[in-house]
């Protein structure tokens, strides 16, 4: 991994819980640099803008969430009913930390893009 794409993702996993618990919107560029301590010209330089931050961010919020759930959902889980009961089971289990994080992310990101950022909405 290159420098740059070091940086990119440092970005990402600093801010991730900013955007979940704040809001896509909400999140300010300065919000940003105080997260991670680095300048606006160092984030502009990794990022065409904030959008393209918080979108980024959704994909790698997604994509943990994803990755739990997958574990909670796999081929043990054979029928519908068995499936539904193991994503209420993920959510009994792991309520703590999506509570920690600012609760789901892929709730939290349908609910603010659906008015106020179209982009994320359809990611």
């Amino acid at each position: 991994m290159s420098k740059a794409e070091k940086t990119k993702q440092f970005i990402i996993e600093k801010t991730a819980s900013l955007f979940n618990t704040k809001g896509y919107t909400s999140t300010s560029l300065s919000d940003i640099t105080e997260a991670t301590g680095l300048t606006k010209g160092s984030i502009y330089g990794n990022f065409e803008n904030k959008d393209d931050v918080a979108l980024e961010v959704y994909k790698y919020n997604s994509g943990l969430l994803g990755k739990s759930m997958s574990r909670s959902l796999s081929e043990a889980f054979p029928t519908t009913i068995d499936k539904l009961n193991a994503f209420v089971n993920f959510y009994r289990k792991n309520w703590k930390f999506v509570f920690e994080t600012g609760g789901c992310p892929l709730m939290n990101a349908a609910t603010e893009a659906d008015d106020k950022f179209p982009t994320l909405k359809n990611k």
